[in-house]
């Protein structure tokens, strides 16, 4: 239960599109945890910014990680838009000044540069644990979510009678969305299929968790020997990387969306898409021209209904017409 009336609103606003949308329950729960550090009184918009605001420089304060502040901000954005879109005769604040500004604060999560990679791969052979190594290209090549290991029906990926298809179809671990995942012969980084074959095994006897375990050592030990490397070595960041390079090969919007497991193109848009990085500008322009194209559409069917609806206007004066000649 919250004390503020409008936060008790949009839990209950919450509660239905958790339902409706089959949204995982965890959500709402989490969403809760960071509203209720802004559970107190106000009747305006101003009023509600300010508390944001210092619920948030808060949470900096106390050293909270980007990840952390990047998550409260887009739970606060998403209320703030819903208070304003359903609460009627308040005065009106800049959010996208006062509380859309802090993201440009924070250190988001960025695709690798090619630079970084070959940094990486350069650690990789230094490093010399094979496995590891195996691990980095697959999901580089792949984009899925570390937890999507989980999913995948390795016995039957690595079956030597899908040798030449080298392909199995995934449910997606958040949506429960249909997806691919590779393992292929060729590719840029060396013959996958050989590699997991070396690898059977391990591989089955490996979980989402020890692919944690294996990349946070890695990641330690890039630490303690190249303090310089300032990029945070993870899987997360390996699938952004993974759909800027889908981009540098040509593919189109619908094409990241269905490899990465996405319904529509907002998601790929809005999460995998750092508008400030030149590498990833063609990714923008992409969406851009394919929801240009759906807009396009729309209004040709429009045109059309109208059209239909004036000949059918038409006909039924000219029906009328004949009756009482």
């Amino acid at each position: 239960m919250f004390k503020n009336v409008y936060l008790e609103q949009f839990q209950k606003e919450m509660q239905k599109l958790v339902s409706i949308e089959r949204l995982q329950a965890s959500t709402l729960k989490d969403y809760c945890g960071v509203l209720r550090n802004i559970d107190r009184p106000f009747e305006n918009l101003n009023e509600l910014v300010t508390v944001m605001k210092a619920a948030f420089q808060n949470l900096k304060a106390q050293g909270r990680k980007h990840n952390t502040l990047m998550y409260t901000q887009t739970v606060y954005k998403r209320y703030f838009t819903w208070f304003k879109q359903n609460i009627d005769n308040l005065n009106k604040a800049d959010f996208e000044n006062e509380i859309g500004a802090i993201k440009g604060q924070i250190k988001t999560r960025k695709a690798y540069s090619s630079e970084e990679l070959s940094q990486i791969f350069k650690f990789l052979d230094v490093y010399k644990d094979k496995f590891m190594s195996f691990l980095f290209k697959f999901y580089l090549l792949n984009g899925l979510r570390r937890s999507e290991w989980d999913c995948i029906n390795w016995n039957e990926l690595l079956k030597e009678t899908n040798e030449n298809k080298n392909i199995v179809e995934v449910r997606t671990r958040k949506n429960n969305n249909s997806r691919l995942i590779f393992l292929p012969k060729t590719s840029e980084y060396g013959n996958l299929w050989s590699e997991a074959q070396q690898f059977k095994e391990l591989i089955l006897s490996t979980d989402s968790y020890a692919i944690y375990l294996y990349f946070t050592k890695f990641r330690r030990w890039v630490r303690k020997y190249y303090p310089e490397f300032k990029q945070e070595i993870n899987v997360h960041v390996l699938r952004h990387t993974c759909a800027t390079n889908l981009v540098k090969r040509g593919l189109r919007a619908p094409e990241i969306a269905g490899w990465f497991g996405h319904k529509n193109l907002n998601t790929t848009n809005n999460t995998y898409i750092d508008p400030n990085s030149s590498s990833n500008i063609s990714i923008i322009e992409f969406l851009s021209e394919e929801n240009n194209d759906i807009s396009r559409k729309i209004d040709e069917v429009e045109n059309l209904k109208r059209q239909i609806a004036s000949l059918t206007q038409i006909v039924n004066e000219l029906k009328h017409s004949i009756k009482i000649n």
